[in-house]
Formats: structure tokens, C-alpha cells, sequence
């Protein structure tokens, strides 16, 4: 169930970063706080990126936790890049809703996997030690 939600998630992402990617709608990209030097594409591309490791890694992930530990590290790190990016549209004046919406769902991939890696293991050794 966890593999095949964060799977569904990854692959509805790619909608809206295709979007951005054909479209370059997103003129906040180019007008960065701190004067990154990335273009639209450049970022929608690690985006992508992004979502293909997500995948794979989750397909590699069955049982064990070392790369449930570094899908979660990974996770966190992609939302914490993209709050970071609807942070200084933010700052500029400026809303994306594609990138809000890339935004939400790293978010949620996040939580699925904190749930699936953090919430539920000690739940699971809580109630096992307790029985």
C-alpha cells in the first residue's frame, strides 16, 4: 500500500511539472531571492529527477529500513527545496499554482513515507513490547 501510494503521487506529479517544463510559465523561477543561476527548465528537471529517484527507491525499498531511513531523508529534502522555492515567490509577490502544487505533493510523499518509516515502526515495537 505505501509503495503503491507514493508510486501514484510520483507519477501525478509529472503532470505538473510537465507543464512547467513546455509551458515555462513560472516566471518567479527566474527572478530567485539570493540570484540563483537556474532557468525554469533547469529546476523543473530536478524536479523530475526528483520523482525518478523517489520511484525507484521505493521500488527497492520492501522490507528494509536503511533505505526506508534514506527515502525519508531524501523526501525531506525535496520538500524542504520546493518550500524554498514557493518561499521566495512568495517574497516576490508572485503565485504558481503548477509549482504550489509540485510543492503539496513532495509534501505528501513526505508524510507517507515519515508515516511508514517513523510512525508506524515504533507504534509496531511500542505494541510489541507490550504484549
Amino acid at each position: 500500500m505505501f509503495e503503491k501510494a507514493i508510486s501514484a503521487l510520483s507519477l501525478i506529479n509529472f503532470i505538473p511539472l510537465s507543464y512547467l517544463m513546455f509551458a515555462n510559465s513560472c516566471s518567479t523561477c527566474k527572478n530567485m531571492l539570493f540570484n540563483v543561476p537556474f532557468r525554469n527548465s533547469q529546476i523543473t528537471l530536478a524536479g523530475f529527477l526528483a520523482t525518478i529517484s523517489i520511484i525507484m527507491i521505493v521500488n527497492i525499498t520492501s522490507k528494509d529500513m536503511c533505505w526506508k531511513a534514506v527515502l525519508l531523508s531524501i523526501t525531506f529534502v525535496f520538500s524542504y527545496l520546493s518550500s524554498y522555492l514557493n518561499l521566495t515567490r512568495y517574497l516576490n509577490g508572485d503565485y504558481c499554482y503548477p509549482c504550489l502544487t509540485t510543492t503539496l505533493i513532495f509534501y505528501l510523499i513526505f508524510c507517507i513515507t515519515a508515516y511508514q518509516v517513523i510512525i508506524k515502526n515504533l507504534t509496531g515495537t511500542y505494541f510489541k513490547s507490550h504484549k
